[in-house]
């Protein structure tokens, strides 16, 4: 999966990781979601690129992902207390087995593997619920992308040395 930051954290990062409950401009819209995952997670999407800002590539193999609520709520969703519902006809497909009358508790959305399953087939995005080490980021495409520099370098030497 994929995480996004501002270009000047990436090298914080390869230091200390991604660690809960830190501040984001990409996640500020979210903040009421905290609340229900009694921190500020980690988001990570299934698309590269997804989001604005250096992606990094995040190994997630073993690390419990939960829904993430605020692409939820972008997605359509609506916030009431400890539910989200949906107007008829604009439930989400994946989580309609799991509705009762368009809601569903945002407790299923952070516990049940199925609901979280579907959430996250849904908005593409799931949330980390706590830190991840840096050993299990790469930032693949900085390499890639100074390896292409250096190749289109070494076909165009002229257009470089200027």
């Amino acid at each position: 999966m994929y995480h996004s930051t501002a270009p000047d954290n990436v090298s914080a990062i390869q230091l200390a990781g991604l660690q809960i409950g830190r501040e984001s401009a990409h996640t500020a819209a979210g903040s009421w979601a905290d609340d229900h995952y009694n921190t500020r997670p980690i988001y990570v999407s299934v698309e590269r690129g997804k989001y604005t800002g250096q992606p990094l590539e995040v190994d997630t193999s073993g690390l419990t992902l939960v829904a993430d609520l605020p692409t939820l709520v972008d997605s359509g969703a609506n916030v009431e207390e400890e539910v989200l519902w949906w107007d008829e006809g604009a439930e989400p497909p994946a989580l309609v087995p799991f509705l009762e009358m368009g809601e569903i508790q945002i407790f299923d959305l952070l516990n049940d593997p199925d609901v979280i399953q579907a959430a996250i087939n849904t908005t593409g995005t799931a949330a980390v619920l706590e830190d991840i080490p840096p050993d299990r980021i790469r930032i693949s495409e900085v390499r890639e992308y100074i390896r292409a520099l250096l190749t289109e370098a070494a076909r165009q030497p002229e257009d470089f040395r200027r």
